[in-house]
């Protein structure tokens, strides 16, 4: 479910987040609606790099939303660290970590994997334009101090985490979060963050890239 899946991600990267530096706010106020309705959005990307291809992204044959337990077992991946709780498991391993509900991977963070934790530029020539830019306040007590950028593609299921708001095409990513491949309007009818400004907010690719 997404609400789960935000939630719990949200509380991993809040784990790993290093000191960020600059934040700005969005110039644009956008709602669900606009950004649905608008054939426009995010067009700046789209004139200079191609569409995403809008496949379930996975990685070393692990896919979320579908693979179990069993099957991430049979593997053979040798976690550094294993943490659970209720029907959450994490599976902790040197380069990124699984999150397991109810034995199936609800989503997988990369973390320190030099073959995807790249320059931005770089991930859009291989994966196209995304469908949807969030501007975060990962405080405790948010209020509207943007510090992340979150550039989502919700049809194949990944988003790249960055640490300042606005970031540049050199920006490299903090965090790669896969997860179970959604359409916009439901990613947006189901995501917690947008129900507190102050926590995130839509933002345009004018406003979050510099």
């Amino acid at each position: 479910m997404i609400i789960r899946r935000n939630v719990l991600q949200r509380f991993k990267y809040l784990l790993i987040l290093p000191i960020l530096i600059g934040s700005c706010s969005p110039n644009k106020l956008l709602t669900t609606n606009q950004v649905i309705a608008d054939g426009n959005y995010l067009v700046e990307c789209r004139n200079n790099y191609r569409d995403a291809n809008n496949v379930q992204k996975c990685y070393m044959n692990i896919c979320p939303g579908v693979t179990s337990k069993n099957e991430l077992d049979n593997l053979f991946l040798k976690p550094i660290n294993i943490n659970g709780f209720k029907n959450a498991t994490y599976y902790i391993y040197d380069k990124y970590t699984i999150l397991m509900i109810d034995e199936i991977v609800e989503n997988i963070n990369i973390i320190n994997d030099e073959a995807y934790i790249r320059k931005f530029s770089e991930l859009l020539e291989d994966y196209g334009c995304p469908n949807l830019i969030l501007a975060e306040d990962p405080d405790e007590e948010p209020a509207g101090n943007y510090q992340i950028v979150d550039i989502i593609y919700t049809l194949s299921g990944f988003s790249l985490k960055f640490a300042g708001y606005p970031i540049s095409l050199e920006s490299i990513p903090e965090q790669i979060t896969l997860f179970q491949a959604v359409d916009l309007k439901r990613y947006l009818d189901s995501s917690p963050y947008l129900n507190d400004i102050d926590f995130a907010r839509i933002s345009d690719w004018d406003d979050a890239i510099k």
